[in-house]
Order: structure tokens, then sequence, then C-alpha cells
């Protein structure tokens, strides 16, 4: 069986508390491991070996990571796993082979780029990326994701492109703009696939539209600002029930509003799914920076799962479209406030909640990952 080695950013592969790009993450391995023999490489966060277990190998950085991120803030390294990357290429130049896949997964790193560059160089394998999302402090049609003092990584990033074999990207938005920003990239050599949700959840016949009950579950930062949202839910003279799930506790924008709402910790997956059936009607999502337009956030996946339709705040991009084209909710931009107001004043019912349901149940099946991720094996097969 050909060798697939997996080369991702470090997740506790064991713990069954994960949100997004980590179950896409595990769920791509389980996947992947029905058509090659796969190898997960990992940093190794806590230990100065390498160490290998139940098919995981676990690179040390030699730093201590603390370390490595001041680096990278003071740009003294381009990227915080600038040493992970050393130590991982390091090590696969002893063991990659020419018809081995080396499958670089990235959510902002640009050291799991680097790897497979090298790698590629070296041994001349096959070197795929997929992006999650776009690389730290390189730039998307022309936008930063902030304005901070940083590395801009474009000139690495292009590099690290340079003799690449395949790119999957999760959104078309964002292979266009690779597209266009470098020349030596066609449509021949990249390819756009959504993640999907991961498992068919049974949904209840016993759907209850009354009282509307909202949900926001994911990241509390500041490209999220779901604070924005929380301000005009709270404002509704409406019977809503709001809850928000994740890590909210180091967020101040949000603490004024735990009185208001309900706040909950992450949970095990199948435990947040059970508690979504039992007790949500609606999703939400909240993205506010333009620079994300490149991003589909994989809760959207996860609620059409569970049949829910999805409210919230998007720059233009797939993500929005998907969700007003195919009228499974209501997504606004962040310089549309005023009418995201006036909608859940007005329009936010329990007659259109089971309109939008009705569209996202009959829809669902085609954004499960197992058929998605089809085109992908599809692909690899090719190389």
């Amino acid at each position: 069986m050909r060798k697939l080695y997996f080369i991702s950013q470090y997740f506790d592969i064991e713990s069954d508390k994960h949100f997004g790009g980590v179950l896409i993450r595990k769920k791509q391995i389980e996947l992947f491991s029905k058509n090659y023999e796969v190898h997960v490489v990992m940093p190794n966060k806590r230990g100065k070996e390498i160490s290998v277990k139940n098919n995981v190998t676990y690179i040390p950085y030699f730093y201590q990571k603390q370390i490595c991120d001041v680096l990278e803030r003071f740009n003294l390294i381009a990227d915080k796993d600038y040493f992970f990357a050393k130590n991982t290429i390091k090590y696969l130049s002893k063991i990659v082979t020419q018809q081995d896949i080396v499958f670089c997964t990235t959510g902002g790193s640009l050291e799991t780029l680097a790897i497979g560059h090298y790698l590629k160089q070296k041994l001349n394998c096959k070197y795929v990326i997929n992006f999650q999302d776009p690389i730290n402090h390189a730039s998307v049609n022309g936008l930063y994701v902030s304005n901070e003092l940083r590395f801009k990584r474009n000139s690495f990033e292009k590099k690290y492109l340079s003799n690449i074999d395949l790119i999957i990207t999760s959104s078309d938005f964002f292979k266009i703009s690779l597209i266009k920003k470098y020349s030596f990239l066609n449509e021949s050599n990249m390819m756009n696939n959504y993640y999907g949700y991961f498992y068919d959840y049974p949904l209840s016949e016993n759907f209850n539209s009354n009282p509307l009950s909202l949900m926001y579950a994911g990241l509390f930062g500041k490209h999220q600002s779901v604070e924005v949202i929380a301000k005009i839910l709270a404002n509704s003279e409406k019977n809503l029930k709001v809850f928000f799930i994740g890590n909210y506790q180091n967020y101040k924008p949000i603490l004024p509003f735990l009185n208001q709402f309900n706040f909950r910790a992450l949970m095990p997956h199948n435990e947040f799914l059970n508690f979504v059936s039992e007790n949500i009607n609606i999703g939400i999502v909240s993205l506010t920076n333009p620079y994300l337009e490149a991003c589909v956030p994989s809760k959207i996946f996860e609620y059409f799962n569970l049949g829910l339709p999805i409210i919230g705040i998007l720059p233009d991009g797939d993500a929005k479209e998907l969700v007003n084209k195919n009228n499974f909710g209501k997504i606004f931009g962040i310089d549309e406030l005023q009418k995201f107001d006036y909608f859940v004043q007005n329009e936010l019912t329990s007659k259109w909640l089971q309109e939008c349901r009705i569209n996202v149940i009959k829809k669902k099946h085609q954004w499960h990952m197992d058929t998605l991720f089809q085109d992908v094996i599809k692909a690899l097969n090719t190389l």
C-alpha cells in the first residue's frame, strides 16, 4: 500500500474535545487510511526526543514552544514552527521515497509547507498542500489578517508553492486568489474541496421551533467579534434562548453578556451533538475580518448535519454565498448590522425557521465529508 505522510500542526489525537480544524484532520486521517498507509507527523510539544505512537511520529522543537513564539513575534524566525520543520525534514529525508505522498495541512502555519517543499526538492516525492486557512501574515487579494509588525510571508509562500504537485483549498474564493497571486499556479494543479460534516446525525421528528433557541459554538476572538451579534440579540424583545459554547472566559468583549445568555465550556463532540439536538434550532456563525473571505467555517457543515438554519455575520465569499443562495439561513456583512438587527426583530420567526430547515434537510447529504473527500482521493491517485 502506498505511503502517505500526513504533516500537521499539533493536536491531541486521542482527545474527544475538539472543534473545527482538528476534527477535520482526524476525519481526513480516517478516510486516507482506507486507501493509504498513513503516517501522521506532528510536533512534540513537551519532549525533546522523537517518539512514535500508534503511527504518529512526534518531532521535537528542541526549543520550548514559548521561546519559538517569542522569536516569531520579534521576526527572528519566519514561523514559530521553524525548528519543528527543520527537524522533520532531517528525519523524513531518511525514510520518504519518490513514490510517497507528503500531505501538508495548514491552518495558517507556514512551516508545514516548508517540509513538503524541501522533501520534494530533495527526494522528488509527491507534495500536496491542504489549505484549511490562508497562511498567517500572507496576503489574500492584497489584504493581511492584521497590521501587526510581522514577517510578511508572501515571499516564503511563493517559494514553498513553486514545486507543488497539488494544492487543495477549502474555498473557491481562496483558490482563485492564489491563481491571481502566483502566475505558475493554474486549475491543473489546484482544486477546491469543502470539508463537509463527518457523521450523519439522526434528526428528531419532534423538532421544536418555539421558543427560538440559538447557539454560537467555536472560537472567541477579535476575528469572530461575536459580541457584535450578542449585542443585537440582547436588544431583541423576542423570547430568545441564546447559548455560547467554547473558551469564552479570556475574551473580555463577551463577558458583559454572561448574565444575559447561557455560556458553556467545550464538551466532547458526541456530547455536543446531543446537546444541540435537544436544545438548539438555529446556528450562529461570526467572522468580521474581510481577510477571512477566503475561509469557510467548518461549523456551517456541522449545522447542516444537525438540520439547523444559520444566521450571522460573514464577509463576502463562499460561506456567505452558500448559506444565502440555498436559503439555508440568512447571513449579513459586518457593514449590514442595521439589516441584521431588523431581521432579528421582524423576520426571525418560527415560520421562517421551519422553511429554512426544510431546505437544509433536503440538501444536507451532499455535504457529507465521506462523499466530498472522494474527489481528493481521486486527485491523489493520479499523482
